[in-house]
């Protein structure tokens, strides 16, 4: 891979690191597909349904750079549904905090993975704590600086941390906590209640526990948040069935007693820290607008060549001449050029969705999915290799994320976690 400088007009914001890793990709690799007992709370686990080595290879090498950016105090697991792997859910997890189907193998449906990956995310913080990572998330920052720090730290309110845009709707493929947190507690065991005897997702929100999203939507008359950002090609329920982890979690942290003593309304305003998604996670989305119009334009961007001379004297002044317009090959430079920077000086990382099937143009993680696009997640000579080095090698100024307060419930919602509401109150 070759090397890069950081350009004169983020001076102020980058600077460059050693890694201490020294193995090669193939050698990480290979590391993350053997066993490794939980020895602390300081665990990054994914999941992939046919296990590490048969994820998409871009996906491998996110794994393999967070690996390379979190060092050795760190581990990375990613875990799997298969019995005889070494990274069987099952090695790690107790039967307990996941539903039948994935214990008993029965899942079926056309989202098994995606499913599987939240009973996942919510059992491995539960009994081990640490952070969840969806596998099509390139890091930028360490993990420590993105949240463990301040979860940690006993003068510090934050308790879980997750990525909000807009409302109480969060985006689940990033969510860190110590174990047995109160609040993952619920939402597991939510999570458990919702599958009960079931085999696959539809309907699964289709019951009394969530019949205030009704009233949630005619407020809206349009989905909000993290449910506003894709182009959506099917119906709300769809995609709340699909989305059913991120809406339980919404019910939780409308709950004012779950039953027990326990307010999620009250512990999801004082206790959560909360990325705030455009800057932290979606940069690329915020400049380019890519969510709504598909991946395509975005992997065009950021898959070609590099001029040369754009490691020289433009390149150190974020500038230079040329075209005007999108489809101009200058233009098209420029913009790939400032994505990559402002996505390496002031994000945390950059979460590259798939939602496959579920919106009218096909997103960027399903593009590189293709067979055809192999390799193009860090080519030789084009923006995502600056992009992929960058993210190992240099390390941001800046003292921490941009954080969301955690905006108050418009209701909340009077019953325990599995009763429908007795009434619902505004706050």
């Amino acid at each position: 891979m070759a090397t890069f400088e950081i350009p004169a007009r983020y001076a102020d914001k980058l600077e460059v690191i050693e890694t201490k890793e020294t193995r090669t990709d193939e050698e990480i690799l290979a590391s993350l597909n053997q066993y490794d007992p939980v020895r602390s709370e300081k665990n990054i686990w994914a999941f992939w349904n046919d296990g590490v080595l048969n994820m998409p290879v871009w996906c491998q090498r996110n794994a393999v750079d967070w690996v390379r950016i979190c060092g050795p105090e760190w581990t990375i697991r990613v875990l799997d549904n298969v019995p005889e792997s070494p990274n069987y859910a099952l090695r790690y997890l107790s039967p307990g905090n996941l539903p039948d189907c994935f214990v008993n193998r029965t899942m079926d449906g056309p989202y098994v993975g995606q499913h599987a990956a939240d009973f996942i995310r919510s059992a491995a913080i539960l009994e081990h704590g640490g952070a969840w990572m969806d596998t099509g998330c390139i890091m930028v920052m360490h993990i420590d600086r993105i949240c463990w720090d301040s979860i940690c730290d006993p003068d510090s309110p934050y308790e879980v941390a997750t990525v909000i845009r807009g409302d109480q709707w969060i985006f689940n493929y990033f969510i860190a906590a110590r174990k047995n947190n109160p609040f993952i507690r619920r939402l597991n065991d939510l999570v458990l209640h919702l599958w009960k005897g079931r085999t696959n997702h539809k309907g699964v929100t289709q019951n009394d526990l969530f019949s205030y999203q009704e009233q949630q939507q005619q407020q809206q008359q349009k989905p909000s948040g993290g449910l506003a950002l894709f182009d959506w090609k099917v119906s709300m329920q769809e995609l709340l069935d699909y989305a059913m982890q991120m809406a339980a979690w919404n019910r939780v942290a409308l709950l004012e007693d779950a039953g027990d003593g326990f307010s999620g309304a009250e512990y999801w305003t004082r206790h959560m820290l909360l990325l705030d998604f455009a800057p932290e996670t979606g940069m690329p989305m915020k400049l380019l607008g890519a969510a709504k119009n598909g991946g395509a334009r975005m992997l065009e961007l950021l898959s070609m060549e590099r001029r040369p001379q754009q490691q020289g004297a433009q390149a150190q002044n974020g500038n230079g001449a040329g075209g005007k317009e999108e489809g101009d090959d200058d233009y098209d430079r420029r913009e790939a050029e400032r994505v990559v920077w402002e996505t390496l000086a002031h994000s945390s990382f950059w979460k590259i969705s798939h939602v496959k099937g579920l919106t009218h143009k096909p997103q960027l993680g399903s593009l590189l999915d293709a067979p055809e696009n192999t390799g193009r997640d860090r080519a030789p000579g084009t923006f995502m290799e600056l992009l992929r080095y960058g993210t190992v090698h240099f390390r941001q100024k800046r003292q921490g994320p941009c954080l969301r307060d955690a905006p108050r419930p418009e209701f909340t919602l009077k019953a325990g976690l599995l009763e429908p509401e007795r009434a619902v109150g505004t706050v």
